[in-house]
C-alpha cells in the first residue's frame, strides 16, 4: 500500500498470551481514518495481502469502525461509536 501525504505506518505483532502465537499487524494513521492490516486477513475486493478489514473514522459527525469481517461479502459492518460517548454513562464507575 503507497502512503498518502501525512501518512504514517506503524508495524507490530499481536501476541496471544495463551498459544504464543503472532499475528503482524500494520497500523495506517492518516487524518481521514486509520487502516489495520493484519497479515493473512483480507476484504473482499483487494488482492491478497493488500487488504485493510478494519477501517475506524469520523463520519458525518459520527465515529465509527467499519469491519470486513468475511472475505466474500463487498460491504462491511459499520459500528458507529456514539453510544461509548463518556458523557452518555449512566452510572460511575469506582
Amino acid at each position: 500500500m503507497k502512503l498518502v501525504p501525512n501518512e504514517t505506518k506503524i508495524q507490530t505483532f499481536l501476541v496471544d498470551e495463551e498459544t504464543g502465537q503472532e499475528l503482524l499487524i500494520t497500523l495506517y494513521l492518516s487524518k481521514q481514518g486509520i487502516s489495520i492490516e493484519a497479515e493473512g486477513y483480507g476484504d473482499c475486493s483487494s488482492q491478497n495481502g493488500e487488504g485493510l478489514p478494519i477501517y475506524i473514522e469520523l463520519y458525518n459527525g459520527q465515529f465509527t469502525v467499519s469491519v470486513w469481517n468475511d472475505i466474500n461479502k463487498e460491504d462491511p459492518r459499520v459500528i458507529n461509536l456514539d453510544n461509548a460517548k463518556e458523557e452518555l454513562r449512566t452510572n460511575e464507575q469506582e
